[in-house]
């Protein structure tokens, strides 16, 4: 006998409650995903198959304790110590030192998509090395996760050889204890440095908020590909939100986009990619083409880039103040009349990649990823190496759960980039350099 499959129809269901519910985005390219947190979280919340537990959900007759087993089985909780060991370096070597000169009260850190408590726990022994802390300077680290289960081993703090596999056999014995057979527990002076809690970024909702304000280091990463549009919205406003002036922002490569964080910055200290927030008072960070070879303050300067050229298009030209008046009101969130000023110059103008590409980067952040994803591939057709459109679409081809196309459009713009002097700037990117862009790719792709 055949065992009943979720239909379709329930899956579609499934995916609304929990874009609803949570924030979780599962277009139908990613319904197998469902199925498999479905088939995973059955057994655990009593249930012998799937679609025993997908009828609970959608009737409304689930327990909590049986919805949260399957918003648990939802994210790949799978992380280790110092995961991206540029990032690290940097905000040991470099940001921390300097947040302790500028103010050495306090330091306010916030780890957002937490999972099993590597990462907190990786960012509190970083700030123990750099700071030597000895109360001369005081270190909040909150951390934070929609998921209760890995919440539950985060604060037990119990992890086994693979969670360890990028640090050396001195990390080990320096800061944990053996408690069984490949298993290790993190010291309590290092576990004391992190308060845990439950929060769902996308709800827009603040967690603890005198400890979610003013932060000077906040870590999202591999978080916010989980979102629908409309809530990746709320949460990067959040993240802004809570970034003080002068914070420091970290976020995966295929999220660090200024489409996305409009308010901050794209800088790269020693070799690592993140956002800092502009304002009074804050220190500058240039980004550089290529890692310092000794250790340089944020606010070290760098040559200025060359532009590469294009070729002078009058009818554009025409239009340009009205271009400079969309980007400006897009810079500065009032996206609707951002298009607005978009549909009314699109008869008077000559089709350009460049509109198209602005059109895409106001659609993308309205939550209209599909007509985005239009005006990028009309860009694309007019100019085929126009990079960034390149980079949006793998970016949403990753997100959708299609990694065939995300390859493809990462392949092309690889070769593109190949091409291009390493000082030059991309057009359409505020500033940045190909070798800036050149450096991310093997984070946005996974290859080296």
């Amino acid at each position: 006998m055949t065992a009943a499959r979720v239909s379709p129809q329930e899956l579609a269901a499934l995916a609304d409650f929990v874009d609803d519910r949570m924030g979780l985005h599962f277009p139908s390219g990613k319904w197998a995903d469902l199925s498999r947190a479905l088939e995973a979280a059955a057994p655990r919340a009593g249930f012998a198959a799937s679609t025993g537990l997908v009828a609970a959900i959608l009737t409304g007759s689930a327990t909590t304790e049986q919805i949260t087993h399957f918003e648990s089985c939802l994210t790949i909780n799978e992380t280790y110590f110092f995961r991206d060991p540029k990032s690290f370096a940097a905000l040991e070597r470099h940001i921390l030192p300097e947040l302790a000169r500028a103010h050495p009260g306090s330091i306010r850190i916030w780890s957002a998509g937490c999972s099993d408590g590597a990462e907190p726990y990786s960012i509190a022994i970083a700030c123990r090395r750099a700071l030597a802390l000895s109360g001369a300077v005081s270190v909040s680290i909150l951390a934070t996760d929609i998921d209760r289960a890995a919440l539950a081993l985060a604060k037990a703090a119990r992890y086994t050889k693979w969670s360890l596999r990028e640090t050396p056999e001195s990390f080990t014995r320096d800061y944990f204890t053996p408690v069984a057979p490949g298993r290790w527990e993190l010291r309590s002076e290092i576990r004391e440095m992190v308060k845990f809690a439950h929060h769902n970024l996308a709800s827009g909702e603040r967690v603890m908020p005198d400890e979610t304000s003013s932060l000077d280091v906040i870590f999202c990463r591999n978080t916010l590909m989980y979102f629908s549009p409309r809530q990746l919205r709320v949460a990067a406003d959040h993240l802004q939100d809570s970034l003080a002036i002068g914070g420091h922002l970290f976020v995966a490569p295929s999220e660090a986009t200024r489409m996305l964080f409009p308010r901050l910055t794209l800088v790269r200290v020693a070799g690592a990619f993140c956002f800092t927030k502009p304002g009074p008072g804050a220190p500058t960070a240039p980004v550089s083409s290529k890692p310092p070879a000794r250790r340089v303050r944020v606010d070290a300067a760098v040559d200025p880039p060359r532009r590469i050229a294009r070729p002078v298009d009058p009818a554009p030209i025409v239009a340009a103040p009205a271009i400079a008046q969309a980007k400006a009101l897009a810079d500065g969130g009032r996206l609707a009349e951002a298009l607005t000023v978009c549909d009314a110059i699109a008869a008077d103008i000559k089709a350009t990649a460049s509109y198209h590409f602005l059109r895409a980067t106001i659609l993308q952040e309205l939550g209209r990823s599909e007509d985005a994803a239009t005006e990028l591939r009309r860009a694309l057709y007019l100019e085929p190496d126009f990079a960034l459109a390149h980079l949006l679409l793998g970016n949403d081809a990753l997100r959708a759960g299609d990694h065939r196309a995300a390859a493809r459009h990462y392949a092309t713009l690889a070769k593109i980039l190949a091409g291009l002097p390493p000082a030059s700037v991309l057009p359409d990117t505020d500033g940045m350099t190909v070798g800036e862009v050149r450096a991310m790719m093997p984070d946005i792709t996974g290859r080296s």
